[in-house]
């Protein structure tokens, strides 16, 4: 399979900035997310609560590198 190096650049380039502002913009609500008071919820839900954040992180990376074919 080839890639075109210029989409490949240009995907990457797209990535940095969007972390940046991900990083900007996101990490409030994120420190939200685990801030929140999980008491009152059963052990399952506040169990599998902590791992939002991530996927948060990981549906921005999925969101940049789709266009260029790498996922």
């Amino acid at each position: 399979m080839v890639y075109d190096a210029k989409a490949i650049i240009g995907a990457m380039f797209a990535l940095a900035l969007g972390v940046i502002f991900a990083a900007q913009l996101v990490a409030p609500q994120v420190s939200s997310i685990f801030d929140a008071n999980t008491t009152g919820w059963d052990t399952g839900t506040a169990a599998i609560w902590p791992i939002t954040g991530l996927v948060v992180v990981a549906a921005i990376i999925v969101l940049f590198l789709r266009p260029t074919g790498l996922i």
